[in-house]
Formats: structure tokens, C-alpha cells, sequence
């Protein structure tokens, strides 16, 4: 999976920023900055378009709204990314009051994005893009958050985590199951 452009609105500290990373070209990028410039909820951003999660499980996603936000403006994070040669485009809105104060809850849509710019809708609703995303990217939200945001502090946890944990998240990785079923066939020819 890789980023190409991300809208923050109302989120974190941001009333509304976007990051546009084909800026940064094909080359991997390394996000750097001071502590409080925004780092942290790039990927909070990131997460949360894919998941509805925050990047750690020790933050709240609902208390990622904007404490600078007005009434009626409301919180959501647009992510466009690609994987492989395909591209995806998912905006995920949080609970907020509208400008009548009443309630919108939860929406997420996630769209199938064509060469030619066209987008083709592929889920409608929070629970349609979880599946879709898991799908997609053949990741959970927590090994996700394992692999991409190990920079944040996280890789002495995938060091102290179970040998079963360990094994789960690089069979995933690495798709290790044709390997796993074609071992199980030579161990049966072998008996």
C-alpha cells in the first residue's frame, strides 16, 4: 500500500490540510519533523481512512476531532493509495453535529479509481470498507498497525510479542500459504 494523497479536515490539530505525497516521488520517504509538528497524526490520518482506528490502540479515534472545529464542520480524512497498479479512494467522516446540531453518524465510502480518474463506488458504509480495506490490503487494522507504524515506537512490541503472533503477522506478510499447503502435500506423498 502506498499513500498518494491525503486530506485531513478537522482532524488532530488540522482545520484542513493535505498531504500530497506523489510529490515525493517513487522512492521510499522517511516522515520527519519535531515533536508536535503533525507526524504522529499523518498516521493517525492514514489509519483511520483505512480502518476507523487510530494508528495505536492506546489513542481514541473519536478523540481525534478538532478541538478548533465549529459546529457543523465536519471531521473526516480522504486517503487516495494504491496497490500494486490499482487505485483506491476512501473517505471515512466521524460522529459530528451538523449545522442544524443534529447528528451525523459514522459514513465511510470507498472508491475503485480508474486511469482515467473515474471513480467507481465499491462500499457504502463503515462495516462495506472495513471488509473491502481487509480485503484490499489482505491486512487487519493491528497488523497494519504492527507493520506500518513500527517508526512510531512500536517495533519493541512486534520483539516482545508471542512466537504464534510473530509467525501469524509474516505468514501474512509473505504469504506463506501456498508454501504451508504445498508441505502439507509432500509430507502426505511421503507416508
Amino acid at each position: 500500500m502506498r499513500p498518494l494523497k491525503l486530506t485531513l479536515n478537522c482532524f488532530g490539530p488540522f482545520l484542513s490540510e493535505t498531504v500530497d505525497f506523489t510529490k515525493l516521488g517513487d522512492d521510499l520517504f522517511l516522515i520527519s519533523g519535531p515533536t508536535g509538528s503533525g507526524k504522529t497524526t499523518i498516521f493517525d490520518g492514514i489509519s483511520y481512512a483505512l480502518f476507523g482506528e487510530a494508528s495505536s490502540p492506546d489513542r481514541l479515534a473519536d478523540g481525534m476531532k478538532s478541538d478548533f472545529a465549529d459546529v457543523g464542520n465536519p471531521c473526516f480524512v480522504e486517503l487516495t493509495f494504491s496497490v500494486g497498479p490499482k487505485i483506491y479512494h476512501i473517505q471515512m467522516m466521524m460522529n459530528h453535529l451538523n449545522t442544524g446540531h443534529k447528528e451525523q453518524k459514522h459514513e465511510a465510502h470507498l472508491w475503485a479509481v480508474a486511469p482515467d480518474g473515474t471513480e467507481t463506488l465499491i462500499a457504502s458504509s463503515v462495516r462495506e470498507c472495513a471488509q473491502a480495506i481487509k480485503t484490499i490490503l489482505g491486512l487487519s487494522a493491528s497488523q497494519f498497525r504492527q507493520i506500518v507504524m513500527l517508526p512510531q515506537g512500536q517495533f519493541s512490541r512486534l520483539l516482545k510479542s508471542t512466537e504464534k503472533e510473530r509467525v501469524d503477522l509474516l505468514k501474512t506478510l509473505f504469504s506463506m500459504d501456498y508454501y504451508k499447503s504445498f508441505e502439507r502435500k509432500v509430507e502426505a506423498a511421503a507416508q
